[in-house]
């Protein structure tokens, strides 16, 4: 797939491998999950390290990977941020010049699995609001354990992996300054540089770039802490009755609701790209 502005990794795995590793033991999220393996993403601030839930989420980890082996999101942004909430990329690369972010091509949508609760340090796949089965290849990393309430809108938000060393370079990317994009829909568009002149155009130095996505080859160990469940009885957050935004001439746009019922947060644009069907 074409892309813009792709970074070469700068990063060796050696270290990151071995501290994936320590990571991964001491971590309370992953409760027995016999893991695929792990990514290493390459951003502008840093690495992040995730181990993949195949068991609990055997589709959408084959969907992810699928994305990560093609190097479909290499050169990609990350386009949203809502600190306390979420951090979402996987759906675009900048622009030519100063024009607006261009949309990857997606494959088919992937089956919804929801079961592992959308906690801190989580990584969940996005899709368009009011539609299960719609996921393609956004994917937001969640903020804060009240993200829960995810669990139970629309049959829930599939969670796929977590963070295993990297949490904060998220939080940096969280803590960034946030500005409206060149065009709809990058209203809470993460800006590198000083915002407090309102930026009229955008180039990729602006941009918290996802140079590279990379399989880690080295096994993952398994380990048995507990995942944090969803509550079935006493779901957090409550009953959800997200604001769908209007639908556009290619299907519609992702959304999610955000923490509070009153606000509609988009949390995937993939209608937004072109569709092509999933090959082998």
């Amino acid at each position: 797939m074409p892309f813009i502005g792709a970074i070469p990794l700068k990063s060796p795995f050696a270290s990151l491998q071995t501290a994936a590793l320590a990571a991964c033991t001491a971590s309370g999220l992953l409760a027995g999950q016999a893991s695929a393996g792990s990514v290493v993403f390459d951003t502008s601030l840093g690495d992040i390290v995730i181990e993949l839930f195949e068991d609990a989420a055997p589709e959408t980890v084959e969907n992810f990977l699928g994305y990560v082996e093609r190097g479909d999101y290499d050169g990609t942004i990350i386009h949203r941020s809502v600190p306390g909430f979420v951090v979402q990329g996987g759906g675009f690369v900048p622009g030519v010049g100063d024009a607006t972010p261009v949309a990857i091509p997606v494959l088919e949508p992937v089956v919804n699995e929801p079961g592992i609760s959308n906690t801190r340090g989580t990584i969940a796949l996005a899709r368009v609001g009011g539609q299960v089965d719609s996921g393609t290849s956004q994917f937001f990393f969640n903020l804060d354990d009240s993200n829960s309430f995810l669990d139970t809108v629309d049959e829930g938000f599939t969670v796929f992996g977590e963070i295993s060393e990297g949490q904060d370079v998220v939080d940096a990317i969280a803590a960034l300054g946030i500005t409206n994009g060149p065009a709809a829909p990058f209203g809470e568009l993460p800006f590198l540089n000083d915002i407090s002149t309102p930026p009229t155009s955008f180039s990729e130095v602006d941009f918290v770039l996802i140079n590279s996505v990379s399989v880690v080859e080295d096994p993952v160990v398994v380990v048995t802490d507990p995942v944090a469940p969803i509550d079935p009885i006493d779901p957090v957050g409550g009953p959800v009755d997200p604001v769908q935004p209007p639908a556009d001439d290619d299907g519609g746009v992702a959304a999610v609701p955000s923490p509070s019922a009153a606000v509609a947060g988009l949390l995937g644009l993939g209608a937004l790209a072109t569709r092509r069907r999933r090959h082998d």
